[in-house]
C-alpha cells in the first residue's frame, strides 16, 4: 500500500497518523506518530512520496524502503533522544563521540589527496577552533588522531596523536562549548543531529551539530560530507579512472546534499509546530486566555490550598459561559514557566485524573467529554497543562457550586442572582 492509504486523525486534542483507524508507530515500534500540529503530520505524509512504494507492517510501523526521510528522523528522535533509557547515547552525542570524530583529522595520505581532503574539511576545523579556542582545538584533534590510530593499530603504540580513555575524555572541558551548543537544542534538533550522524556512517557528530546550529552552510556541509573518512577514499582513492571518479563524486555529493536538505526541511516544519506552543506561552491574558501557576498548591505556603483549585475551575466555567478560551496551568502571570511538578503529583496521569475528577464533581458530567479539552506541552523541560474550553451552546450554562461565572476582559466574574438571570435571558433571546 502507498502513503495515500494513511490518514490523520484527531485524538484528545492531538493529531495521530493512522491506518484503518489504528495508530501508526515509529520505526522502532510502540510509540505513536503524533503531534499537536496537523501541518507537521501532513508534512510527514507528503515526504513519503520520495520513498516510492511504502507499506504498513503487521506491527503498524512503516516500511520506507530504507530511504532517509522525515519518518525515519522522527522515529530516531522519539526513540533515541526522548526516551530516558537511552540517556547514555544522548550524553555521548554531546561529549564522548567528539573523540572519534573524523572531521578533525585527515585519513588520506600524501599529495594530492591529503591536500584536497584538508581543503574540504577546512571550514569545519576553522569553525570548531573558533568555538572551542585554539588550545582546546589542538587537544581535540590530538585525541581524535589518537583514537583513530588506536583503532587502526589495535591499541599498539603508533606514535601519532595522544591517547586518552573514554572516562577521562568525558571529564575534559576542552569541548564544553560544543557540548553546550548541542544541549541547547530542542529534541527535534537533537534528533536531526543523530540522524545526520547515522547518514555519515557515524564518522562525525560535529559536522551535523554545526549544520543544525546554522554555523555552516548547506554547501559547506556537503563538502565536509565528501571529505570525511571513507567517503573521501571511496570517491578519490577508490575510483579506477576519471569516469568512475565523476560517477562516485556525484553519488556521494547527492547523498550529502539530499540528506542535509531533508534535515533542514524537517527542522523548518518542526519549528512551525513549536511556534504554536510558543504563541500560547507568550500570549497576554485576555477574555479568552488565562495563566495559572498551579492547580492545587499555594506557592507562597507550599501547601495545598482549595483557593487555587477554585480559581482554576471558575476560569474554566467562565470560558464555557462566554466565548470559550484557553487556560494554561504551570505558567505564572508574568509568563514564567513554573511547571506542573509544583503541584506534587506522582506523574502527569495522576495530575490529569485529579483535574478530571474535580471538573466532573464540581462542574458536572458531560462537560469534559464535549467542551473541555486538556492536553500537555513541554517548555524548558517542564510540563504545562493546556485546557481548551469551547463556548457552550446558548441554551446551556455551566455552574460552579451553584454559581455562574463569566469572563470580563482578563478576569472571571461571579454573577449575582439577578445578573445571572438577566445574562441567561439575554443569551436565550439570541437563539
Amino acid at each position: 500500500m502507498g502513503f495515500y492509504n494513511l490518514a490523520i486523525k484527531k485524538v484528545n486534542n492531538e493529531f495521530v497518523l493512522v491506518n484503518n483507524n489504528k495508530p501508526i508507530f515509529i520505526a522502532q515500534g510502540e510509540i505513536e506518530v503524533k503531534s499537536k500540529s496537523k501541518s507537521f503530520l501532513e508534512y510527514l505524509l507528503k515526504d513519503f512520496e520520495r520513498c516510492a512504494e511504502i507499506s504498513v507492517k503487521d506491527d503498524n510501523t512503516i516500511d520506507f524502503n530504507g530511504k532517509f526521510c522525515a519518518y525515519a528522523i522522527y522515529s530516531d528522535q522519539k526513540y533515541l533522544i526522548e526516551r530516558s533509557d537511552n540517556k547514555n547515547y544522548q550524553d555521548d552525542l554531546s561529549n564522548l563521540l567528539f573523540k572519534y570524530d573524523l572531521s578533525l583529522i585527515r585519513t588520506s595520505n600524501g599529495p594530492p589527496f591529503e591536500t584536497l581532503q584538508h581543503s574540504l574539511l577546512l571550514p569545519i576545523t576553522n569553525k570548531v577552533e573558533k568555538i572551542v579556542g585554539k588550545d582546546n582545538f589542538i587537544k581535540m584533534s590530538s585525541y581524535a588522531w589518537g583514537a583513530y590510530y588506536d583503532k587502526m593499530s589495535e591499541g599498539l603504540d603508533h606514535g601519532v596523536g595522544e591517547p586518552i580513555s573514554d572516562v577521562e575524555y568525558k571529564k575534559s572541558k576542552i569541548k564544553e562549548k560544543l557540548t553546550n551548543i548541542f544541549q541547547s537544542f530542542s529534541n527535534e534538533e537533537k534528533g536531526a543531529v543523530s540522524a545526520l550522524r547515522a547518514s555519515l556512517g557515524n564518522m562525525s557528530v560535529i559536522v551535523p551539530i554545526l549544520l543544525v546550529s546554522q554555523k555552516i552552510s548547506l554547501s559547506e556541509y556537503t563538502n565536509a560530507y565528501m571529505g570525511i573518512g571513507d567517503n573521501f577514499i571511496y570517491v578519490y582513492e577508490g575510483a579506477e579512472d576519471e569516469k568512475e571518479e565523476k560517477a562516485r563524486y556525484q553519488e556521494v555529493y547527492d547523498a550529502g546534499f539530499n540528506t542535509a536538505s531533508i534535515i533542514l526541511k524537517y527542522l523548518e516544519n518542526s519549528s512551525k509546530m513549536f511556534s504554536e506552543d510558543d504563541e500560547l506561552l507568550n500570549k497576554d491574558e485576555s477574555n479568552t486566555h488565562e495563566l495559572k501557576s498551579t492547580l492545587r498548591i499555594n506557592l507562597a505556603t507550599k501547601q495545598k490550598d482549595d483557593r487555587m483549585l477554585h480559581d482554576v475551575l471558575k476560569t474554566i466555567v467562565g470560558f464555557l459561559n462566554t466565548k470559550g478560551g484557553t487556560l494554561l496551568i504551570g505558567v505564572s502571570d508574568d509568563k514564567a514557566i513554573i511547571g506542573l511538578e509544583e503541584d506534587k503529583f506522582k506523574n502527569l496521569d495522576e495530575w490529569q485524573r485529579y483535574l478530571k475528577d474535580q471538573i466532573n464533581n464540581k462542574i458536572g458530567n458531560g462537560f469534559l467529554e464535549n467542551f473541555i479539552h486538556p492536553s500537555f506541552i513541554k517548555k524548558d523541560d517542564k510540563d504545562i497543562a493546556v485546557i481548551k474550553c469551547d463556548q457552550l451552546p446558548k441554551d446551556k450554562t455551566a455552574f460552579l457550586e451553584d454559581s455562574v461565572y463569566v469572563r470580563q476582559t482578563a478576569s472571571t466574574k461571579k454573577l449575582s442572582s439577578k445578573e445571572a438571570l438577566e445574562w441567561k435571558e439575554n443569551r436565550l433571546s439570541k437563539i
